[in-house]
């Protein structure tokens, strides 16, 4: 507001706290506190320290730098012994200014990860290391390095006994499948495809075991992935397509097929159903009148 030429602002109130006062919605890593002790430290940040066998876990490797005049010369990025990991396509890291307990820091993102655990117990992820070199002017400078505080992840066990057909730790999960066409003739070949949708590492699911009408000639599955891993983790669809044929005429169901998975968020064994398919095979225009059948050969569909 302006009064007789003097211009004022409006009022700002400002709290301060004690240190020893809680920080509302603080992140739990409990690795940037640490970080800000120093000029210059590299750290790995988990989204979660406590996850089950198989869930993922997403690890940011980050670097800290209060200087100026910082070249990274190279960087470590350790194993990680007894998860699989999945590497998040992000652009080339940069530093970008950020201000952490009053004190304004380079941070750079340097790798991002999605981690599946395939062991339970206690893990330590460390040896994060780097090596730089800091100029002090033009003509001098020395070579600093920098290293990581050890994170603790805990896997738990699933807390029950998995189902024998158990697909896994995911969240999320659901089946379906589908038939090109309900109505054939013999002879000619139909496409099933059975997709799986959900949060987890997808790319493990194998070929599902369906019961085929044994009038059925199989072939092998075809994969089809549709899948994004990104910082939240890994997500999106697998399919399996078969090629079937049927040989003689007549009406098939195809039964339900039921996905059993645990889910984390839960933490309890759940199940998705795709529902049974109706399948009419007629006869073929080769085949009226004729006393046989006439078969296709696998190498000829292939082909085609």
């Amino acid at each position: 507001s302006t009064t007789k030429g003097l211009k004022k602002s409006n009022a700002v109130r400002v709290i301060v706290q004690p240190s020893d006062a809680p920080i509302a919605k603080q992140r739990p890593t409990g690795q940037r506190a640490k970080a800000v002790q120093r000029d210059l430290v590299t750290a790995i940040e988990p989204n979660k320290r406590t996850v089950y066998l198989g869930e993922p876990l997403v690890l940011t490797y980050r670097i800290y730098n209060r200087y100026n005049n910082l070249d990274v010369r190279n960087y470590d990025i350790p194993e990680l012994e007894g998860f699989w990991k999945e590497t998040v396509q992000a652009p080339e890291a940069r530093w970008e200014p950020q201000l952490i307990n009053g004190k304004r820091y380079n941070v750079a993102t340097v790798r991002q990860v999605v981690a599946f655990p395939q062991q339970t117990g206690t893990f330590v992820l460390q040896d994060f290391n780097l090596k730089g070199y800091l100029r002090i002017n033009f003509f001098e400078g020395r070579d600093i390095q920098a290293t990581c505080d050890p994170v603790e992840i805990t896997v738990l066990p699933i807390p029950e006994n998995a189902p024998s057909n158990s697909l896994g730790t995911f969240a999320n999960l659901a089946v379906e499948q589908s038939l090109s066409s309900d109505t054939v003739s013999t002879n000619e070949a139909i496409t099933i495809e059975i997709s799986f949708r959900g949060n987890g590492n997808l790319k493990f699911l194998r070929e599902p075991k369906l019961a085929w009408p044994a009038e059925f000639e199989v072939f092998e599955a075809e994969v089809k992935d549709n899948i994004a891993v990104s910082a939240r983790g890994e997500s999106g669809k697998r399919t399996f397509k078969f090629v079937a044929i049927p040989r003689p005429p007549g009406d098939y169901t195809l039964p339900a097929f039921d996905a059993v998975s645990f889910d984390p968020l839960t933490a309890r064994h759940v199940s998705s159903r795709a529902p049974g398919l109706r399948l009419h095979v007629r006869k073929g225009e080769s085949e009226q009148g004729a006393a046989g059948m006439t078969f296709t050969h696998q190498q000829d569909v292939q082909v085609l």
